[in-house]
């Protein structure tokens, strides 16, 4: 009985992402991550915006509130608006050197993300046969600035698609006010958006930051769980927050909540990158493949 439910692939797609979970230490990459997020996260928000600003005439405040959704503290809000208004005082105004210095210091954090992802995926240099050299390393930041400046495209363009949808609801909800439970139908309906988005921009992430090919169809299923989990985070992440008084420690408890929010961000999307990992090789296109992990555990 026992060996029928170890059999199983839902408890193997379980038993592989936990074992991968404890080996690559995911604590500790959620928190090398959190580190260069601060250096980061500021810019990456400045850079999205100018972004979708340039595409089309919408007011920056107004980009900026559906980045904040995302954020599930009332603090970590407030210190992200003060923020990015000295930062939009102090950089923007340098010009296109000063919006290249942004997308550099913005690319930081999905570097981190990749050197992350490539652990998860047990990708090292020289994998290919070739020696790491110069020329090898150069072009693998060069490949890696230009998967981070993709993930900035996307992240503009689902902002893009967050507020049309908004726009479209909206309009709907105006003619359809009548209908009982409308309320509700609107709440559902944001809930959906924000999957579906929140799917999109995960399976950008596990596809294009690894170092290695990796195929479409190997990542939604897990993009679409970490969505689940991501929102999850929000209202959970939001409760505990509004228990803990950070204001206490003055203008250190805003990048308190901000680094344990981003921790836990990170948290998520790993353990989004460890499924894509482990459904790759138990129903994906790695099926049947001996997975390292387990030969190792058992």
């Amino acid at each position: 009985m026992l060996d029928r439910v170890r059999a199983n692939p839902v408890v193997r797609l379980g038993q592989v992402t936990l074992a991968k979970y404890q080996k690559d230490l995911v604590n500790n990459l959620a928190a090398a991550i959190a580190y260069f997020a601060v250096f980061s996260f500021f810019p990456m928000i400045l850079v999205v915006v100018s972004l979708v600003g340039f595409l089309i005439d919408v007011d920056s405040v107004e980009v900026q509130e559906q980045l904040l959704v995302l954020v599930g503290s009332d603090e970590v809000r407030a210190l992200i608006t003060q923020t990015l208004a000295n930062f939009r005082d102090n950089r923007l105004n340098a010009g296109l050197l000063g919006f290249a210095t942004l997308f550099m210091t913005a690319s930081g954090i999905f570097a981190a993300l990749s050197r992350s992802f490539d652990v998860i995926w047990e990708i090292r240099p020289g994998m290919n046969g070739k020696k790491p050299g110069l020329v090898a390393a150069a072009v693998a930041m060069i490949l890696n600035r230009l998967a981070a400046f993709g993930m900035l495209l996307i992240s503009a363009a689902v902002i893009l698609l967050a507020m049309m949808a908004n726009v479209a609801m909206s309009i709907v909800g105006s003619y359809t006010d009548w209908l009982p439970g409308q309320d509700l139908l609107y709440l559902l309906g944001q809930v959906g958006v924000t999957l579906v988005l929140l799917t999109l921009v995960f399976a950008a992430m596990f596809k294009l930051l690894p170092s290695q090919r990796i195929y479409w169809r190997d990542v939604f299923p897990a993009a679409f769980i970490a969505s689940i989990g991501f929102a999850l985070l929000q209202s959970v992440a939001s409760l505990i927050f509004a228990n803990i008084n950070y204001a206490s420690y003055g203008a250190v408890g805003g990048m308190m909540t901000l680094l344990l929010w981003i921790f836990l961000s990170a948290q998520v999307i790993l353990i989004g990158g460890e499924i894509s990992f482990a459904w790759t090789y138990i129903f994906g296109t790695r099926k049947g493949q001996p997975i390292a992990v387990l030969q190792k555990t058992e």
